[in-house]
């Protein structure tokens, strides 16, 4: 899956970028959204344990990766005579396991869901952290209420080369169901052709010029 991002020019040649489908841009944060309701099996069975996992995406990389304000939401859909009614279900979420150098604020013990979501540090070869379980029958959640599966939070960028950023999975009963890579920076041909039309000046010809940037959130595997 492709999310695409388009360069705009801003005064004295800074550079904001518009990111569009879930994706945007706040000065060296970008926001993420992203739904893992497709890796979902088709039925829950009771004492059917979940919880996400994070690690560094290069395990040759050790540059720090911080990760904010993240939330896991259920969107459930419940249908009645006339309407269809969605509610939103937040998982607390804290993690109970980390890699000897990676840290967050939220770890073991939680029993709601943050105000401002939980954070995460991933740092060290092989940075890694595993959240607590979650358990769907204990939350009243059946797989066909199910319409979204959203995992969202906040990645900063500072610092950040191409080739940076980190896998996040969602796993079954310690099996891994599905993850996704997310990598913030720009392609170096799309940051070429940035820093060479950028010396034209004109905006508007810069707008018409400049070709979009990509960031891709690639969905790694699926066990059905």
């Amino acid at each position: 899956m492709k999310i695409s991002e388009l360069p705009k020019l801003g005064i004295a040649l800074s550079v904001s970028f518009v990111l569009f489908n879930n994706l945007k841009a706040q000065a060296a944060t970008i926001h993420y959204e992203t739904n893992f309701a497709p890796f979902l099996p088709t039925n829950f069975n009771p004492g059917d344990t979940f919880d996400l996992s994070f690690r560094i995406h290069d395990i040759n990389r050790p540059k720090p990766i911080r990760i904010t304000r993240i939330y896991y939401h259920v969107v459930t859909s419940l249908l009645s005579a006339d309407r269809v009614t969605l509610r939103d279900i937040f998982i607390p979420l804290s993690f109970d396991t980390l890699s000897s150098q990676s840290s967050s604020n939220f770890t073991s013990g939680l029993v709601s869901t943050p105000s401002d979501g939980a954070d995460l540090t991933l740092v060290g070869l092989g940075g890694f952290a595993i959240t607590n379980n979650f358990i769907p029958f204990n939350l009243g959640i059946q797989r066909s209420d199910i319409a979204a599966a959203n995992l969202s939070f906040d990645l900063e960028t500072d610092g950040l080369v191409n080739g940076d950023g980190f896998v996040a999975s969602l796993n079954l009963n310690g099996t891994s169901l599905g993850s996704r890579a997310f990598e913030p920076v720009p392609e170096p041909t799309s940051t070429l052709s940035l820093l060479a039309l950028g010396t034209l000046g004109a905006a508007s010809t810069l707008k018409r010029k400049l070709k979009p940037f990509k960031s891709t959130v690639r969905e790694l595997e699926k066990i059905s």
